[in-house]
């Protein structure tokens, strides 16, 4: 009786410890690094990967088929930096009070995903190539640097750099320490007016489409870069639009105004430790990503509008219906109308629940 016992016990342990090692090795490896490319102005169906066929992005195709796609990520506002700041907290403008490129900065009182990276022993950085994002307008936040470098005023308007600039400087960052990272790379070419290098003026009639030409063999720089040193399959590398370009659709020239797919639908791609590659045709959100980085980190946010899509990931279905905001108060300065808009999402089917124009905003 006693043997007996001492056996079952024994063959118990042993079932556990096995089962202990079957999970880990059967649960997915977690990324020792972070890359965010965020692609100012970025139209989602300018893009190979999305199915247009007038331009040439070897860098971005590639990343697509070792990633995952997601055929339709959406914003929340149509301008730069309350986007970015909707991608860097996982919360909507209505939470943010953040709802245009002019005013107030981000609150210091959100934690950003740069704050979550530097808790979790990652060092941070941020190259950004527009004073939009200055560090004065609160997305430095959890960044040790945070760097706009030498811009130039362009015609008058807020001073930018071109993306060959902010990569040399990138790579210089990334060269100096072999320390975890969370790297963010802002390009902004896309966005007007276009400044270029003569062979991409020279190889495309259309400037935004040499403007993404050009970006792509950016990243092609970034990427070589964590080959040779064997860190690119240790990087979740997140490659982002943070909103779109109308490109005269609509009657809009370039964007902020109205709510469009155009403005709205972006650029999404996962690629990296863990994540299989994928076309997930559920609709999602920027403010999904945060969450997204963490759970694929083993980590959570404390607060978020926005959902893991690791279950998307690994090829589970939606368990919930998910609601897509936007806004554009844009309108307002010229004494026009605000934009609101709402979706439901269920599965892979997106239905607009509502759109408003708010009678107490027109002129």
């Amino acid at each position: 009786m006693f043997n007996r016992k001492i056996r079952d016990n024994l063959l118990i342990a042993m079932l556990f410890a096995a089962s202990m090692l079957l999970m880990a090795c059967s649960a997915p490896p977690r990324p020792r690094n972070l890359l965010v490319i965020s692609l100012d102005t970025m139209r989602a169906d300018r893009l190979p990967v999305y199915g247009f066929s007038g331009v040439s992005t070897p860098i971005l195709d590639s990343l697509a088929a070792e990633g995952a796609v997601f055929d339709e990520a959406h914003a929340a506002v149509p301008l730069t930096l309350p986007s970015h700041a909707n991608l860097f907290t996982g919360l909507y403008p209505t939470r943010l009070g953040l709802h245009d490129n002019a005013g107030a900065p981000l609150d210091r009182a959100f934690e950003t995903l740069a704050e979550s990276m530097r808790a979790h022993g990652l060092r941070t950085a941020a190259f950004v190539a527009s004073s939009v994002l200055a560090a004065d307008r609160g997305l430095d936040q959890g960044f040790q640097s945070y760097s706009l470098g030498s811009t130039e005023p362009c015609q008058g308007r807020r001073a930018r750099r071109s993306a060959d600039v902010v990569t040399d400087e990138a790579l210089g960052w990334l060269a100096g320490d072999s320390a975890p990272f969370f790297a963010w790379v802002h390009f902004y070419d896309t966005h007007r007016p276009y400044r270029l290098p003569e062979k991409y003026r020279s190889g495309y009639q259309d400037p935004y489409l040499a403007a993404i030409a050009f970006e792509d063999e950016q990243i092609g720089r970034i990427v070589t870069y964590l080959r040779s040193t064997h860190a690119l399959d240790d990087t979740l590398i997140v490659v982002v639009g943070d909103h779109g370009e109308s490109l005269g659709d609509h009657g809009e020239d370039s964007h902020g105004i109205f709510l469009y797919q155009e403005t709205l639908r972006v650029p999404l791609i996962l690629r990296g430790a863990g994540i299989a590659p994928a076309r997930i045709a559920s609709p999602v959100r920027l403010v999904d990503v945060m969450p997204t980085v963490l759970a694929l980190f083993g980590s959570s946010s404390r607060q978020s509008d926005g959902d893991s899509l690791v279950p998307l990931l690994h090829g589970q279905a939606e368990q919930s219906a998910r609601e897509i905001y936007a806004e554009s108060l844009y309108p307002l300065r010229f004494g026009w109308a605000s934009l609101r808009s709402l979706s439901w999402v269920s599965g892979s089917k997106m239905r607009i629940e509502s759109t408003s124009l708010p009678n107490s905003s027109r002129r």
